[in-house]
């Protein structure tokens, strides 16, 4: 199948009789079928995957123009290789294609014609989704092979066969950038924010079309779901060359106090090529509506009235041995203590338990505080243990109950303590129902995970609540 082209290089040698003629004339001396060679850019094997977009997949190839007299003209053919041709090309690299039928794709502008300024030309395959389909069954791997040839100039031999492997065959598909968007900027007082939501698709967007959006409740994953008159939803449809975006302004001042999502679904899509994203569909934005934390009023809790789990603190068991795990027990084995949190002194700590195993697989390592009255609006200062910050809270979930027994996460509160002594202001976190009961759960500490094993300590407490 392969006709290879050699070009021998002659040597100007002086005192050869039979080379007398001077090397400004060594051009002469190149046979005239090398003055034009013609070469694929694109050579070898090449994987395609294919969209299903209501258009032809497209894969581009560039042939080359070179040789002795690159200003010559020339001519070539871009076609598919004969059966024979795609034979002999198995058996010598030992593969096993399957040939995809020329009704799956066409080559467009393969005559190709090369003036004397040429240096390139381009053609295309233009690849059938449809048609192919047919064939693809996930086993056999089709290919389209494709071939370069001339009847007046010669070709490469190792850059004129191209075998394009249809790899993949996809209907794409259209979602949300990001399926859970946290507006961070706690909301206080009036006025609107805007936020703005991309809806993207896999492919570079050729076309212009639109989608449908809903509320979807059920997709809230736990969140109070915002009143309706809060917020408008408008939606700027795909556009040739751009992708989409939903854009939501939300009125603060409509707004109930606390966390609250509004959970937008992808519904449907006016093109009927593309899918909508099973994973994607969905994009929940969550934002915390609070007040200013210089409203709230520092507030005392007994210590009768704070419990928890966690801590290092044991008893002596009938039975011998020790019981742990339990609230608040008569000894500590390190620290003070719930009678430390609100001591006044910095020199005093209560230090979570790193020893029995005590950590809960949701709470962490939590403080529970009934409160002298309920209350909409809670925040704390906290003070690292003094002598080091090795065990002081990173990420602490703050939950709200009415009762004591059923718990409302309010809010995350992440802290950076890195000294001992250091003093941290969370942020206020807020519930549209008043609560009775705060649960302070450390997560993380900065000895580590308090769900699975860890730790954590301070030495001081302060509340504050409205």
């Amino acid at each position: 199948m392969k006709k290879s082209f050699i070009i021998a290089s002659i040597v100007c040698l002086g005192g050869l009789s039979m080379l007398q003629t001077s090397c400004d004339n060594y051009d002469d001396l190149i046979p005239e079928q090398y003055n034009c060679i013609l070469s694929l850019q694109q050579y070898g094997e090449h994987d395609v995957t294919l969209y299903r977009t209501g258009e032809n997949t497209e894969f581009e190839i560039t042939t080359l123009k070179t040789g002795n007299v690159p200003t010559s003209t020339a001519a070539a053919t871009i076609t598919p290789m004969t059966e024979v041709q795609f034979a002999e090309y198995m058996a010598m690299t030992g593969k096993n294609y399957k040939y995809l039928p020329t009704e799956c794709y066409d080559i467009l502008e393969g005559s190709l014609s090369y003036a004397e300024a040429d240096k390139w030309k381009k053609s295309k395959v233009s690849i059938k989704y449809d048609e192919t389909e047919r064939y693809f069954n996930g086993t056999d791997q089709y290919v389209i092979p494709i071939y370069l040839t001339s009847e007046s100039d010669s070709c490469l031999s190792d850059r004129r066969e191209l075998m394009l492997k249809i790899s993949d065959l996809i209907v794409p598909s259209i979602g949300f950038e990001e399926t859970v968007i946290n507006y961070g900027e706690d909301l206080i007082g009036d006025g609107t924010i805007e936020v703005e939501i991309p809806v993207v698709m896999p492919v570079e967007n050729l076309w212009d079309f639109s989608f449908d959006l809903e509320v979807d409740a059920t997709a809230a994953g736990g969140y109070a779901l915002a009143k309706e008159s809060a917020y408008t939803v408008e939606k700027v449809d795909f556009v040739a060359g751009e992708n989409a975006k939903v854009k939501l302004t939300i009125d603060k001042s409509a707004l109930d106090f606390g966390l609250q999502a509004i959970p937008l679904h992808i519904k449907s899509c006016d093109n009927e090529n593309f899918e909508i994203s099973s994973s994607n569909s969905t994009a929940v934005v969550t934002f915390h509506k609070t007040v200013l934390r210089s409203e709230l009023s520092e507030i005392s809790v007994p210590e009768d009235k704070i419990g928890g789990y966690g801590f290092a603190s044991y008893q002596q068991a009938p039975d011998g041995g020790y019981w742990f795990g339990y609230a608040w027990c008569t000894t500590n084995y390190d620290g003070q203590g719930r009678a430390a949190l609100f001591d006044g002194d910095l020199n005093t700590f209560m230090h979570g338990d790193y020893y029995y195993g005590c950590n809960d697989a949701t709470y962490g390592q939590y403080i529970d505080f009934e409160l002298p009255e309920a209350a909409n609006h809670i925040a704390y200062d906290l003070w690292a243990r003094s002598s080091n910050a090795n065990g002081a809270p990173k990420v602490t979930d703050i939950y709200g109950s009415v009762d004591g027994t059923t718990w409302t996460k309010l809010n995350t509160i992440e802290s950076a303590l890195t000294a001992g002594g250091q003093k941290f202001e969370s942020s206020v976190c807020s519930s549209a129902t008043p609560f009775n009961h705060v649960r302070m759960a450390v997560v993380q500490s900065n000895a580590g995970n308090c769900r699975t094993g860890s730790y954590w300590n301070c030495a001081e407490l302060k509340l504050y609540a409205k």
